[in-house]
């Protein structure tokens, strides 16, 4: 279980105790709440490889910076005894979407789209929607590497 399962559980348990208490309503077939998740689709590889690379005079080999892709990601609605029921959930939906190919295929658009319009036009969207809709983006970069 990463932190960022344990957020978004902890997201989904909070967006549904707030939605329980202000409507009273038992039923949420008809809402669909979603949040845009960014992955990492490097291979987590340690340090160590990458020390050994460059201490070999093959640091040219590296790769450097990520290689971002996004999920869009659903959040449950639902009223659980186990806090830990939120997380649980959470960490099965975001397994089975970052096991897909929509990471792999977000990741390989942005970067056509960046190459073809360039940075301007490639922020544009998403700047004017992060300010004029009410979304929520988690973020899933920051990978933790054992050395």
């Amino acid at each position: 279980c990463t932190v960022n399962d344990v957020l978004v559980g902890a997201t989904s348990a909070a967006l549904s105790r707030y939605y329980f208490r202000k409507s009273g309503a038992n039923n949420t077939s008809k809402i669909c709440l979603r949040s845009i998740l960014l992955v990492d689709t490097r291979p987590t590889t340690s340090l160590q490889t990458y020390v050994d690379m460059i201490d070999s005079g093959k640091s040219n080999d590296v790769d450097w910076g990520n290689q971002l892709g996004y999920i869009l990601l659903p959040f449950h609605l639902a009223i659980h005894d186990d806090p830990l029921a939120y997380v649980r959930k959470a960490k099965k939906t975001v397994d089975r979407k970052k096991s897909s190919l929509e990471v792999i295929f977000t990741c390989k658009m942005g970067e056509s789209f960046l190459k073809m319009f360039g940075l301007k036009v490639f922020l544009l969207p998403l700047c004017t929607s992060l300010f004029c809709s009410p979304s929520t983006i988690n973020s899933h970069i920051i990978k933790q590497h054992l050395v």
